[in-house]
């Protein structure tokens, strides 16, 4: 089973290869929507995108650097970061039921990046926004 995490506006975040990937959500494994860790987890990702946002370079999932200087995930420099994202909530997601209709395609790993299919869950209403 999978949780589909909406966020009330699209993130971009870098992929792999130095892309950026537009963002609309993610698609979870239930059993990760179950562990008292998926609030952090998702909080982390939108932490990703709002230091993307302001040019930090992304090392790997936990070493980051601005301005040649390196920090890592949960040092003070994240959490400035992080505390920022938390106070103010630009970006807010929403859960939606697991039978969601999403096709092969609509993601890129764990992430939506189908704007249509998004755009429909987000028209439809009814979303509880965190």
């Amino acid at each position: 089973m999978r949780n589909l995490v909406l966020f009330n506006k699209p993130i971009q975040i870098p992929g792999d290869d130095g892309e950026t990937i537009d963002a609309y959500g993610l698609n979870l494994d239930y059993q990760l929507w179950q562990c008292r860790f998926v609030l952090d987890y998702i909080y982390y990702i939108i932490v990703i995108a709002e230091l993307h946002k302001e040019g930090v370079i992304f090392k790997d999932s936990r070493w980051f650097e601005n301005d040649g200087v390196c920090f890592g995930y949960q040092s003070p420099e994240w959490n400035e970061y992080e505390d920022r994202v938390v106070r103010s909530p630009s970006t807010r997601f929403a859960v939606v039921d697991s039978d969601t209709g999403l096709d092969e395609g609509d993601c890129l790993e764990m992430f939506l990046t189908n704007k249509e299919k998004w755009a429909g869950f987000i028209e439809k209403g009814d979303l509880e926004w965190i």
